[in-house]
């Protein structure tokens, strides 16, 4: 899957600005935020430990985390 041009622009926002995202179900907010947590760590613009995603289920959080961690490998 590639980026859109929204989510590209969100996956390379400055690191120094928030981001708010709003999106409807479906629209590839979980993907633009795994790309958005690689894109911080690959680059080593931000340590992983500063890092905090927060998700509103115990499934939600258990999918981010399979795709994390088989983005990053």
């Amino acid at each position: 899957m590639s980026a859109s041009p929204e989510q590209a622009a969100i996956i390379n926002h400055p690191v120094d600005r928030h981001a708010n995202v709003v999106a409807v179900a479906g629209s590839g907010k979980s993907y633009t935020l795994v790309e958005r947590i690689a894109f911080l760590v690959e680059a080593k613009r931000t340590n992983p430990s500063d890092i905090c995603a927060v998700m509103f289920g115990s499934e939600a959080s258990k999918e981010f985390q399979r795709r994390l961690i088989t983005r990053l490998g």
